[in-house]
């Protein structure tokens, strides 16, 4: 059996697994300012309980960064308030991290075969964000690896289909259920966890990691008059002489290819139909924005959370066919 934490962030469900869950504190709490006299008088002043990047640790000195999973995930500012809202203390290998949700709702029990390998379609961040996903009362819930955040993905094979519940936990030690206690308010029929880093562990100067930033391409930089169009030309960018660069609607309108070639992915008989010039029917297009987990439609829910990931892959892709542009443009201006 797998213990999972369920919580929710822009006002859905995810799941996290329970033993990398280190605490839970309330963001009020967190957030605010101790009262005067409220702490011992000292020689230095503490630091402050939090930042705009950064949370200090309870019972202890350490900052560690905070991420706002609402805004990242949801997009929008969360309904429910403020003072509700819940820290989840996090820890992945040797990093703690702080993560910001709307609330946190209950620990549950599953068996191993209920969570799933995520699909391929979903490549990238999303992919190592959300390597998992679990079927629970008939819904489909996200398994979040807190390491995916910082670029950290789970190591296992995409040709073993069975979980190893040592690869889902990370080796972390699972604590006693008896040191659970109640931090969040009675009303939440929830155990919520205590903080089980013990002082010394609490005390190590672990390394502090930033955020990763990818870099992101517009297609206004086309248009731009500082643009140098020899800057971005590479040459191990294939020549395709007979190949034209084709908008989705003209593709599907003249049947003709989007790309000259195209690798193999997992919807095949598409990738087929586009070579040999066939216009594709409607349920097979719809299909490549779904995905079969054991004959469950994962529903658009999530690809409305995933909807950052789909534009940055879709730029990317763009990036691509901009050099194929520049290259043709610069063969051109050598021919003339």
């Amino acid at each position: 059996m797998n213990e999972l934490l369920l919580f929710h962030a822009g006002n859905r469900q995810f799941g996290v697994a329970l033993p990398l869950v280190r605490s839970i504190q309330g963001a009020k709490s967190l957030f605010e300012e101790p009262a005067d006299g409220e702490h011992e008088p000292s020689d230095a002043e503490p630091p402050p309980r939090c930042s705009h990047s950064y949370v200090r640790m309870p019972e202890s000195e350490f900052p560690v960064p905070i991420y706002d999973l609402s805004a990242i995930l949801g997009g929008s500012l969360p309904s429910e308030s403020s003072e509700n809202r819940k820290v989840m203390f996090v820890v992945v290998q040797d990093h703690h991290i702080a993560l910001k949700v709307d609330r946190v709702e209950r620990v549950i029990s599953v068996e191993k075969d209920r969570i799933e390998l995520n699909s391929p379609v979903f490549a990238g961040n999303a992919l190592t964000w959300f390597p998992r996903v679990l079927k629970h009362d008939d819904n489909l819930i996200l398994l979040l690896n807190p390491g995916g955040i910082l670029g950290i993905k789970e190591e296992y094979s995409e040709d073993d289909a069975d979980l190893k519940e040592d690869d889902l936990f990370q080796h972390q030690e699972m604590p006693d259920e008896e040191a659970f206690s109640s931090q969040v308010s009675d009303d939440e029929d929830i155990r919520s966890v205590e903080n089980f880093a013990d002082k010394e562990e609490s005390e190590q100067d672990f390394p502090q990691t930033e955020p990763t930033e990818e870099a992101s391409f517009s297609v206004a930089d086309i248009q731009a008059d500082e643009f140098q169009p020899e800057d971005m030309i590479s040459e191990d960018i294939p020549e395709y002489p007979d190949a034209e660069i084709l908008s989705l609607s003209e593709a599907l309108q003249t049947g003709e290819t989007v790309y000259p070639e195209i690798p193999e992915e997992p919807a095949a008989s598409l990738v087929s139909d586009l070579a040999e010039k066939k216009l594709p029917d409607p349920k097979t297009l719809e299909n490549l924005l779904t995905h079969i987990v054991k004959q469950e439609i994962v529903s658009d829910m999530i690809l409305h959370i995933l909807t950052p990931h789909l534009e940055e892959a879709v730029e990317q892709e763009i990036g691509i066919v901009k050099k194929i542009w520049l290259n043709k443009m610069k063969k051109k201006r050598n021919e003339k």
